[in-house]
């Protein structure tokens, strides 16, 4: 055991970890959430806590990682692996997915025909589907266009789709195994670093997405305003999470596949993260949750085993019966009564103007 400035930081089955007691919102002591907790879907060593802020409800992990150990947790995750996408399933849904686009999102230049347009439309009448094609390109339409900046790109799957769409893109990715599956698969442009190491120019983006990343950093708030910074005037920070509010984190509690020991840092419900985005400096825009991925939170929180199997044709079978009767009672709950009952947040916001009103949540 070992001092490194106020923290005190030991081993945790081979991990030098540090105690965090202190909230990072508004510097409460948290208090125990869950204990005793292991990695139940990619092995990684340790006995990890969750505390709560009892004023604001933000949840952190507790010990953490310190920063050169990071790595450790993260040697089987699943961004060091991509799926094949070459079959006739995979060609049929790139197909509606650009005729959506088309036709909903602003992407013209993606019309085939002109009966295609009406094709999307059409198609956009299924809810469901409509927030997975938006969802799939992190809400950002068409007229958007220019410079977009990803932050924890994972294997670069999305950068490149965006960069097919016109996008000027740009990766920022700290883990080297996905970073190179990035350059070498996608042939898109990374930085093997982290938001705040590489200090890019400030102002230069027209967009920022952050995928289910913002709860894997050991620092949200600083991450947050470096993108604040980042952002021209009128640029748009979009952010998905898991959200801590959901109705599988209230039915599974310390067995939600959402808290994914020890990655996640931190954990969000809409509440936190409207506290987070306002204090980094934004006007939150809109503030929404998602039911699209419901079913394999489901099925992993019951079963998270399957999470390594999941390519095998059974489990396939599995996923399908247990999760989409989950999936289409969140979403009927999401839509029909409690909108902030779903698995995912989604943030959208921008540069906050001076003398512009804050977002009020309902």
């Amino acid at each position: 055991m070992e001092r490194i400035g106020k923290h005190t930081v030991k081993l945790n089955e081979g991990i030098c970890v540090q105690e965090i007691r202190s909230c990072l919102l508004c510097n409460s002591e948290g208090v125990l959430l869950y204990q005793d907790l292991r990695d139940r879907l990619f092995d990684a060593p340790g006995i990890w806590h969750f505390l709560t802020c009892p004023r604001c409800g933000l949840v952190w992990l507790n010990p953490r990682p310190i920063s050169e150990d990071i790595g450790k947790i993260y040697a089987t995750y699943h961004t060091h692996f991509v799926k094949s996408r070459k079959s006739r399933m995979a060609s049929l849904r790139k197909k509606i997915k650009y005729t959506l686009l088309a036709a909903v999102f602003g992407y013209d230049d993606l019309l085939e025909w002109k009966g295609s347009k009406w094709i999307g439309r059409i198609l956009s009448l299924l809810t469901p589907l409509k927030e997975m094609e938006r969802l799939s390109i992190m809400c950002l339409e068409g007229s958007r266009k220019g410079r977009l900046l990803d932050v924890g790109y994972g294997s670069g799957f999305f950068l490149s789709t965006m960069q097919d769409l016109g996008w000027e893109v740009l990766g920022i990715e700290p883990d080297v195994q996905a970073a190179n599956i990035a350059k070498e698969q996608f042939k898109v442009p990374v930085i093997v670093s982290t938001l705040e190491e590489v200090r890019l120019p400030a102002s230069s983006f027209d967009a920022i997405t952050m995928n289910h990343v913002i709860e894997h950093v050991p620092d949200p708030l600083g991450v947050l305003k470096e993108c604040q910074r980042l952002l021209k005037p009128n640029g748009i920070l979009v952010v998905t999470t898991p959200n801590f509010g959901s109705l599988g984190h209230r039915l599974f509690r310390q067995r939600w596949r959402g808290l994914e020991v020890p990655r996640h840092f931190y954990l969000f419900r809409t509440r936190t993260m409207l506290m987070i985005a306002e204090k980094a400096g934004f006007f939150v825009k809109s503030l929404t949750t998602s039911a699209r991925f419901a079913r394999g939170m489901f099925v992993a929180s019951l079963f998270p085993s399957l999470e390594k199997r999941r390519n095998k044709p059974r489990v396939r079978y599995i996923l399908h019966l247990f999760g989409l009767g989950f999936y289409a009672l969140e979403a009927f709950i999401r839509y029909s009564l409690a909108p902030n009952i779903g698995e995912e947040l989604v943030l959208i916001a921008e540069p906050r103007k001076e003398g512009k009103c804050l977002y009020i949540s309902r």
